[in-house]
């Protein structure tokens, strides 16, 4: 047999999740045969039987061996990294001083009746790079479309699609349909990309957090529609730190 890990995706996700890189074990399997490779059982049809097995134990109980890989932290900030955070909540608290009543007078001219978020994004840009995945979750099928708009088409920094009753294509199976678009023309995103565009995947990521949450809300009910006119109002207003980006490059 090959001395390759077996690590399903199913259990580990991706190469680059703390599960991945943190939980191993070992099993003795009795009665299987191996491939003509010898690099891999054959299961026949056990697999995937075993995996949610598998699966349902390692998260059984108070031990809950997947949440302590995925969300263990070993450590503190380091103390130069803590300086440079504290630093920036004091210049941030200082910009809210000055600036906040600015903005919270820029919302009193937002509708303040509240709808649903639409089931898609409305647009005529061209400029767009966009990718789909499929995601399987315990809670059902996710269909999500992440998009990055180049050309100012729109005022807004993010925009949300959430059709919570989706019908995917070709399986016919109900599906939670999520659309995502950053605008990367927005000066938000202009300011804080960096020189080099390496803040890239930390925008991304908070406005996938962001979206994610407000698909989850309309999933429950939840009317969101003004939560991201109004943080997309703020990102148009003043709360701006001007050197918070080059902290630790001095």
């Amino acid at each position: 047999m090959s001395h390759e890990t077996y690590r399903p995706l199913e259990i580990f996700g991706r190469s680059n999740s703390y599960t991945y890189q943190r939980l191993f074990g070992e099993f003795d399997f009795l009665g299987f045969d191996v491939s003509h490779t010898k690099d891999g059982f054959q299961w026949e049809d056990y697999e995937e039987e075993f995996l949610a097995e598998l699966r349902k134990q390692l998260k059984a109980g108070e031990l809950d061996l997947l949440a302590q890989a995925e969300s263990y932290r070993s450590k503190s900030p380091k103390i130069d990294e803590r300086k440079i955070i504290e630093s920036a909540v004091d210049d941030l608290a200082a910009v809210l001083e000055n600036n906040y009543p600015n903005v919270i007078d820029a919302f009193s001219d937002l509708p303040t009746n509240d709808q649903y978020i639409a089931d898609f994004i409305q647009s005529d840009s061209q400029e767009i790079f966009n990718k789909k995945v499929l995601v399987k979750t315990e809670q059902g099928l996710w269909e999500i479309e992440i998009q990055a708009l180049f050309d100012d088409a729109t005022s807004s920094w993010l925009e949300v699609g959430a059709d919570v009753e989706r019908v995917h294509n070709p399986t016919g199976e109900t599906c939670t349909g999520m659309e995502v678009r950053i605008s990367f023309a927005h000066p938000f995103s202009r300011k804080y990309i960096g020189a080099n565009a390496e803040n890239t995947e930390l925008l991304l990521l908070f406005g996938c957090a962001v979206a994610i949450a407000a698909v989850m809300g309309k999933r429950s009910g939840a009317k969101s529609q003004y939560v991201l006119d109004f943080l997309n109002a703020a990102m148009r207003g003043s709360f701006e730190v001007s050197n918070l980006m080059d902290r630790g490059t001095n």
